[in-house]
């Protein structure tokens, strides 16, 4: 997704590779509440709840700069290129998404085992670094 405008064709694609949720926890953000991604909410008949604004339970700032932090850390004790940041960023994301918070709503679980309901194969992640000389 290269903007906010396509959040819509973003939800299509994760129904198209995950599956329909029951429900879905948004931000009172245009882009995910009206146009495209209010039709598809509709046609699943996905129930949507919605954050109050200013709400000091919005967690996606705090998830930014976790990854952020991840990326300049392993930039860092990796040597590696700074020109390769979007590829560790996609890594760092990946590794946060198969790794268990203190968040209430995980119960315990990893993000990605609660959107499945699969336990992940993470050996691709102990065999290899992101970046290996």
């Amino acid at each position: 997704m290269r903007q906010k405008a396509e959040a819509g064709e973003a939800l299509v694609e994760f129904i198209q590779d995950i599956g329909i949720p029951s429900e879905m926890h948004n931000y009172d953000a245009k882009e995910q509440t009206l146009g495209k991604w209010k039709e598809t909410m509709q046609k699943f008949q996905i129930k949507q709840t919605l954050s109050e604004p200013y709400s000091p339970w919005k967690v996606s700032a705090d998830c930014i700069r976790e990854v952020k932090k991840s990326v300049r850390q392993l930039l860092h004790n990796t040597k590696a290129p700074k020109c390769l940041w979007d590829y560790c960023a996609v890594y760092a994301c990946e590794i946060r998404s198969l790794t268990a918070h203190p968040h209430f709503a995980l119960q315990g679980r990893m993000p990605y085992e609660l959107v499945t309901g699969r336990t992940p194969d993470i050996s691709e992640y102990v065999e290899f670094s992101w970046y290996e000389l």
